[in-house]
């Protein structure tokens, strides 16, 4: 989620799944949610959604992304 999760959050969450063998990292998608609030969120762009894989990497063995890309 775009707006709840940055750099230091990723991170946080890495050190929390540390020793993890598999995890997906799915790309926020617009559209119909329970919170309206989210319907206008514009998801991550490629590049920082790599940049979290890159975070993460050093804590869990393999990373795949689910992306809209």
């Amino acid at each position: 989620m775009p707006t709840l999760h940055d750099r230091k959050s990723i991170q946080e969450i890495g050190k929390w799944l540390k020793g993890s063998k598999f995890l997906i990292l799915q790309q926020f998608r617009q559209g119909e949610h329970i919170d309206l609030k989210f319907e206008t969120i514009n998801p991550l762009d490629e590049k920082r959604l790599l940049e979290f894989k890159k975070i993460l990497t050093r804590y869990i063995q393999k990373i795949n992304v689910k992306s809209n890309y």
